[in-house]
């Protein structure tokens, strides 16, 4: 799932419906041989960078770069992988 709009609501504060100028679009970046598994969570403003791996039902409310693989959420369990060769 990829959170492009990190102040998300349906309506404003005086319950009126969100029109198009009440929330902002933000970018999300998947550089190549990154892989994001089912059901994780990509926040907004995120680049995964390069050889990042995304573990299933994971989340990413930052960025990424380097070799890591990412299991539970972010501020849980992160390891660096050294010494990768992908051949």
């Amino acid at each position: 799932m990829f959170i492009n709009d990190r102040k998300s609501k349906a309506t404003n504060y005086d319950g009126t419906a969100n029109q198009g100028g009440d929330w902002e679009l933000s970018p999300i970046l998947v550089e190549s041989d990154a892989s994001v598994g089912t059901g994780a969570i990509i926040f907004a403003k995120v680049i995964i960078g390069e050889g990042v791996l995304i573990g299933a039902g994971a989340e990413a409310p930052k960025s990424l770069t380097g070799l890591f693989t990412v299991t539970g959420y972010l501020h849980g369990l992160i390891l660096e992988i050294l010494n990768y060769d992908p051949c």
